[in-house]
């Protein structure tokens, strides 16, 4: 009798030790395994605001992911190294953050795909094809606001504007510019293109869009982006009162009227959706690139006041912030 009691009190301790090593073993909700290689520009707050987006929506899905992280800001290696270890370690996805990142990974990375965040004019930057072959592997979401969406604030924001002027330089996208001219006769626009062949043109081409028209609308364009070249534009439009529609709340600190851009997190989010269907059904079919979904709206309010433009009481209600 002291022997079965001996024996059954031993079976019940073993029991838990084995239920532990059981659950060890067959894991009840554990997601499956995820490879994912992540590469950023820049340590920039932006940049986090866009992949936590990214990493709340991939932590919805089944998937047990537990990214590797390389940031170009602090390497310590050389940047094709990067490549090297994305080869090595043969992820499920790789995501690019920023403009510098997506130019280091995409065309030299192949065999993976690739989604790529936090990009302007992915196409004038050559992140989407070479010699005009698409980088199959290659899909993303662009920060660019469609111009439709742009002139529709202009219209319900500046009701007495009219005529919106553009800079051009020979590197725009003339499809792109088109599409611009296009939304605003839709919204009853008229757009004027100052075409620039050398920097040197900007100050003749300024002055003569400044008498013909009643706003100056920034776009993304790489060639016109250097601080020295906003700060001369800045410059000018403020001290002969010609407003301007820029691309960020940077801008709009510096003196812009109002800029629309992209939601980080939600460009994320967005990023975030792609990545769950990759990594359910394997590479995407074609290529996607995704415009913006949600947008932030910024005003200066000193500025307009400046320039007697009254911004309507509903838009101001609708600003993420307002520059006094």
């Amino acid at each position: 009798m002291r022997f079965l009691v001996n024996m059954l009190v031993s079976v019940i301790c073993i029991i838990p030790g084995f239920i532990i090593f059981a659950a060890n073993l067959f894991p009840q909700d554990a997601g499956q395994q995820a490879k994912l290689i992540v590469v950023k520009s820049k340590d920039l707050p932006e940049y986090e605001e866009s992949y936590k987006g990214f990493m709340d929506t991939l932590n919805k899905g089944e998937f047990d992911v537990n990214p590797l992280v390389f940031s170009l800001d602090h390497l310590q290696y050389p940047n094709e190294n990067i490549i090297d270890a994305i080869e090595h370690q043969q992820p499920d996805l790789v995501l690019t953050i920023g403009s510098a990142a997506a130019k280091l990974i995409c065309g030299k990375v192949t065999r993976y795909p690739i989604l790529f965040l936090m990009v302007l004019n992915p196409e004038r930057q050559g992140i989407l094809q070479n010699g005009g072959h698409p980088f199959p592997n290659v899909s993303g979401v662009c920060l660019d606001i469609p111009p439709e969406v742009e002139t529709e604030y202009i219209k319900k924001s500046l009701g007495q504007i009219r005529k919106i002027a553009i800079l051009q330089h020979p590197t725009d996208d003339s499809t792109y510019i088109e599409s611009v001219k296009r939304a605003a006769m839709n919204t009853d626009f008229e757009v004027a293109a100052g075409k620039i062949k050398t920097n040197e043109d900007i100050p003749s081409v300024l002055k003569n869009l400044r008498n013909h028209n009643d706003i100056l609308w920034l776009t993304a364009n790489p060639s016109l982006s250097s601080f020295a070249l906003l700060k001369y534009i800045f410059r000018f439009c403020i001290s002969n009162n010609f407003p301007i529609l820029g691309l960020s709340e940077y801008h709009v600190k510096a003196g812009a009227l109002l800029a629309i851009r992209a939601d980080y997190f939600d460009n994320g989010e967005q990023a975030g959706e792609l990545a769950l269907e990759i990594l359910r059904t394997g590479p995407l079919e074609r290529q996607i690139i995704l415009s913006p979904r949600k947008t932030r709206l910024f005003i200066n309010r000193r500025t307009a006041d400046m320039l007697s433009i009254d911004i309507p009481p509903e838009v101001l209600k609708q600003a993420d912030q307002i520059m006094e």
